[in-house]
């Protein structure tokens, strides 16, 4: 019996071809959560927004915790630690706060502080990813983690 594949966790950078290419990922493997790399003023953020959404996938947005309840996101990725209980305390229990840490005090602390998932994979390329690091995590935390293709966490994230 095979094992089941960790669900997918997309990240979408602005650019060209932005339906075209979240439709494509879509097709090879539904998402469980879509994060949007760009600003949530992009003219095309409502339709990427609804299209995730109507296929039960969360949508989160960089760092801007003012507009997830005005854009109807269902929560924000940060990526400084610091900003955790901030965010916490601004948006309540009801959104997705997810954090990008880059080594496991300032993961656990995130995790104090009310983050619903840490993520240790790249999200620019050049980046890399501490394959010890993941793998402790996901043996010592309750608090799921995000890694990359070729380090799984108990999600994978696919850049496109």
């Amino acid at each position: 019996m095979q094992a089941e594949s960790p669900p997918i966790y997309l990240a979408l950078k602005p650019g060209r071809n932005l339906m075209p290419r979240l439709e494509a990922a879509f097709n090879d493997e539904p998402a469980s959560a879509l994060l949007w790399l760009g600003e949530a003023s992009d003219p095309l953020f409502a339709a990427i927004r609804d299209y995730a959404q109507e296929r039960d996938c969360a949508v989160l947005i960089r760092d801007a915790v003012d507009c997830v309840i005005e854009l109807n996101l269902d929560g924000v990725h940060l990526t400084r630690t610091q900003n955790v209980a901030q965010a916490r305390a601004a948006l309540g229990d009801d959104y997705i706060i997810g954090v990008r840490a880059e080594d496991r005090h300032s993961a656990m602390t995130s995790a104090e502080d009310g983050a619903h998932y840490v993520m240790f994979a790249p999200l620019a390329t050049g980046e890399t990813l501490v394959v010890e690091l993941v793998s402790w995590w996901q043996e010592m935390m309750e608090i799921p983690c995000i890694g990359s293709e070729d380090q799984p966490g108990d999600f994978v994230l696919k850049l496109v």
